[in-house]
């Protein structure tokens, strides 16, 4: 299934222009870094390739059978939006390509991961969607965040510092010149 020389799916079959193009993704999809998947317009998994497979936890003899079995999308790699915001579904109604940033999703393992979810809906009705993990991103920026906000704290207490050894040296300097003045 995650191999070019599959077959073409059975929603798929008849048309040769749509066999054509959906040989052309799955050729473009194969060597993506990206997770990807083909999806017909129930959600259910036409075609997934190697990096998908690793998302899903599972292996491919296991994913193939899912898609055998019809399992849609959402019952193999399952995102926080899917439910109730599919972006697959959304582009399609839409007519265009979507993206949503730092998603959260679940990895077949258990790791939580963040990612760059994509959608574009096709002729045919078939959906491509792509997944980068931006986990490691997310974190760098998370802890980026944590240390500008630990310096803005810092700098805020070296002001209040500042301001009140300057009203110190301002009262010793009006005792001084008071004490001065009595001499």
């Amino acid at each position: 299934m995650s191999h070019e020389s599959g077959p073409i799916p059975a929603a798929l079959r008849g048309s040769r222009e749509q066999e054509h193009t959906f040989r052309n993704l799955r050729r473009l999809l194969e060597g993506s870094p990206d997770a990807a998947v083909i999806l017909d317009g129930e959600r259910r998994i036409l075609y997934f390739n190697p990096v998908y497979q690793q998302y899903a936890g599972l292996r491919g003899r296991q994913l193939h059978l899912a898609t055998i079995e019809g399992k849609q999308c959402f019952e193999v790699f399952c995102l926080e939006i899917c439910e109730n915001a599919c972006l697959g579904l959304r582009a399609q109604q839409v007519g265009r390509p979507l993206r949503v940033d730092e998603i959260a999703g679940r990895r077949g393992d258990g790791e939580e991961l963040k990612l760059i979810v994509n959608a574009v809906p096709m002729e045919g009705g078939f959906i491509v969607e792509t997944y980068r993990d931006v986990t490691a991103d997310a974190r760098v920026q998370s802890k980026y965040k944590v240390l500008l906000d630990h310096e803005r704290r810092t700098k805020e207490i070296l002001e209040q510092t500042v301001q009140e050894r300057t009203e110190e040296l301002r009262q010793a300097n009006v005792e001084l010149s008071r004490t001065h003045g009595q001499l």
